[in-house]
């Protein structure tokens, strides 16, 4: 299991450099596994389905309070 799961994210990690053009570690800052977590817990940690339900609730979540956000000069 820790030979396919670090296979795994050694193929997922190769098609994000690629993706992003560039390598650089703060790209999984703070804020990256703090969104990760709290789409693991709303998504339950048992269910296979929770995962992705969880994160497609985080990034809708975001995406929509990210419209809602005032910008920093308009006060």
């Amino acid at each position: 299991m820790f030979v396919i799961g670090g296979g795994m994210a050694s193929v997922s990690g190769s098609l994000l450099v690629h993706y992003l053009r560039a390598t650089d570690p703060t790209v999984f800052g703070f804020g990256y596994s703090i969104n990760l977590i709290t789409a693991t817990i709303i998504g339950g940690l048992t269910s296979i389905w929770g995962g992705a339900l969880g994160a497609a609730i985080v990034i809708v979540l975001r995406e929509l309070l990210r419209e809602l956000a005032l910008p920093l000069g308009s006060q």
